[in-house]
């Protein structure tokens, strides 16, 4: 890409932050790391804490676009947990959109979640910007609120803000509910799964890394909200025979009626859980395949064969 204008990434030490800045500076761009409490390289520029008053202003100096990582996967633990997620992922974000004001940042790319429509889709269509905003949690309803501040009158007048809506991001480290998809996939337990049938968008972090890049050298004014997944879909019964088969080995399904699977997950009390399996939440991308029609990203299964293809520690699951 050889892009010299300075990039900053917030959350630069986290998974998706630290993956886009390796990516960037492969390229040729120039990258400033924003991160909590600073490191002793200076390669490191220190925030403070999201939750608190953040210090944004000598961080964004001299800085053409902000890629916004930094946020609360889910609510932390603890007293005023709920408060803490809110200021973090809503408030801080408000702050970080006047300070890239102040200074003249061109461009605020903000990593946002599908979950601001929903834990469900459609299996065809799925969920389009158009569509109304129904979080059901705390962590959808945190995304959303920023959204709306960042998208308002006052933001639009002299920054150019891009929000980006990914599904479950997926890469070498992963954790989460990847990580334990794909224990599932490796330790050979027989699983009452094939009969589920479902489809879901997956982001694999070089397809982000590719839509950050074009953004970035993207010179019109956009300010504007894109879904971004990759080009393919999965159900759960092909995503775990893919990442096994990225391990040649095959997952032991089996089929068994879903409804009476779905009422033992609630008996046992896992439903949330067991839906993430279940259901379908698809996302559907035209707008901003419109966008950047020369953006070409790879589809799922390939993206797995090329992360987990082996029983590398780099991939996080053993």
């Amino acid at each position: 890409m050889h892009n010299q204008t300075l990039i900053a990434i917030t959350g630069a030490n986290g998974f998706i932050g630290s993956f886009l800045v390796r990516s960037l500076e492969s390229d040729g761009s120039r990258v400033r790391r924003l991160v909590r409490n600073g490191g002793v390289d200076g390669r490191c520029h220190a925030v403070g804490d999201l939750a608190a008053e953040p210090e944004w202003l000598e961080s964004l100096r001299g800085v053409d676009t902000v890629v916004h990582c930094a946020a609360f996967a889910e609510k932390p633990e603890g007293p005023l947990a709920t408060e803490r997620l809110f200021r973090v992922n809503r408030d801080a974000v408000a702050a970080l959109a006047k300070a890239c004001q102040d200074v003249g940042v061109r461009r605020l790319i903000f990593l946002s979640s599908v979950k601001v429509y929903g834990e469900v889709s459609s299996d065809q269509g799925g969920f389009s910007e158009a569509d109304t905003l129904s979080p059901d949690d705390d962590y959808g309803m945190s995304k959303a609120e920023a959204e709306q501040l960042l998208l308002a009158g006052g933001c639009a007048k002299n920054l150019d803000v891009c929000v980006l809506r990914l599904p479950l991001v997926y890469g070498p480290g992963v954790k989460g509910n990847f990580a334990r998809l794909m224990r599932l996939a490796y330790r050979g337990m027989p699983l009452p799964l094939a009969s589920v049938d479902n489809r879901r968008s997956l982001l694999g972090l070089d397809n982000l890394a590719a839509v950050v890049a074009a953004l970035v050298l993207d010179e019109r004014k956009l300010n504007d909200v894109f879904n971004v997944a990759d080009p393919t879909t999965m159900s759960t019964p092909e995503l775990l025979r893919s990442l096994g088969s990225a391990r040649h080995c095959t997952p032991r399904l089996f089929r068994f009626p879903v409804p009476l699977l779905r009422v033992a997950a609630r008996m046992v009390g896992v439903s949330a859980s067991f839906a993430k399996l279940t259901e379908s939440a698809v996302v559907n991308t035209t707008k901003l395949a419109a966008a950047l029609p020369n953006l070409r990203l790879a589809p799922t299964d390939e993206l797995i064969r090329r992360y987990f293809s082996d029983c590398s520690a780099a991939n996080g699951v053993q």
